[in-house]
């Protein structure tokens, strides 16, 4: 298995987290827009903090892309709002999109993307939303023993759905409090 790694997403924090491995799938629900990146800046303790969203999107690409296995799937959640921003930030860092499909989120629910990049996959999550959204897209590439990557990793739902489909886990995230919850995850799996 990865590890987690808690801090603000860098390449060298992701390499870190796959411990010299690359990802066979990618699975990541990142702030969606400026809004929620200054927010969880904020939650942070950085209330002075103003990023870019352009540039986290070229950054978020990139270590995405540069983790990734050859031929391997890549799935990100985004609110529909900012989903042709990032298809573009994939496709130039050398991800084009294979597909994308209308999820939901909250409630009431409202829509939003998971975006896929790939060699093909036999998921359809489309009306989906929570575990078993995400349980879904995972379940369409999954292979036990294979490595899931999440460079935003939040509370842990991507862990949790890799960990019941007999995939092992690695990850980043910015917020300690939130990073705690995944850790959780992955200590009480262990001992399993």
């Amino acid at each position: 298995m990865g590890k987690l790694v808690v801090g603000e997403l860098t390449m060298e924090r992701a390499l870190e987290a796959l411990e010299g491995e690359r990802a066979d799938i990618v699975y990541c629900d990142p702030p969606w827009g400026p809004g929620l990146l200054r927010y969880f800046r904020t939650l942070n303790g950085e209330p002075d903090a103003d990023p870019s969203w352009p540039e986290f999107l070229e950054l978020l690409a990139q270590v995405i892309v540069g983790c990734v296995a050859p031929g391997g799937h890549i799935f990100i959640e985004m609110g529909e709002q900012w989903a042709d921003e990032l298809a573009a930030a994939m496709a130039a860092a050398g991800a084009p999109e294979s597909g994308r499909w209308t999820c939901y989120y909250s409630s009431p629910k409202r829509p939003q993307v998971v975006w896929y990049s790939g060699p093909g996959t036999t998921t359809d999550p489309s009306g989906l939303s929570g575990v078993k959204m995400t349980h879904t897209a995972l379940a369409g590439v999954a292979r036990v023993g294979a490595l899931v990557f999440d460079p935003c990793c939040g509370k842990g739902m991507t862990a949790k759905c890799a960990l019941r489909l007999g995939m092992r886990f690695a990850g980043v995230e910015l917020n300690p409090a939130r990073a705690r919850v995944t850790q959780d995850i992955l200590e009480r799996w262990r001992r399993r």
